[in-house]
């Protein structure tokens, strides 16, 4: 889970080792700590990958070009919040 805390330490590492190098140790902190982070973001990715309804058919739009094609696919709304995972 992506928290508060991980990302801090993991910007912390990043400006220690830009400053002035970091030991073998806080390296592989560093690398298993970006391990968690990409896991995390891959599963709120597949989550919101399951969460998508694909309408498929015709769809009543607005008078404007769209609505001269009667084949669209409309995808309802499709939205990327990643703020209620950072607790």
């Amino acid at each position: 889970m992506i928290t508060k805390e991980l990302i801090a330490r993991i910007n912390e590492l990043s400006r220690k080792q830009r400053s002035v190098g970091l030991n073998d140790e806080e390296k592989q902190e560093q690398k298993n700590l970006r391990e968690i982070y990409l896991e995390g973001i891959r599963g709120q990715m597949r989550q919101m990958l399951d969460n998508i309804e694909i309408v498929d058919g015709p769809v009543e739009a607005p008078v404007n070009k769209m609505a001269q094609n009667p084949k669209i696919t409309h995808i309802n709304e499709v939205a990327i919040n990643l703020r209620p995972y950072l607790h």
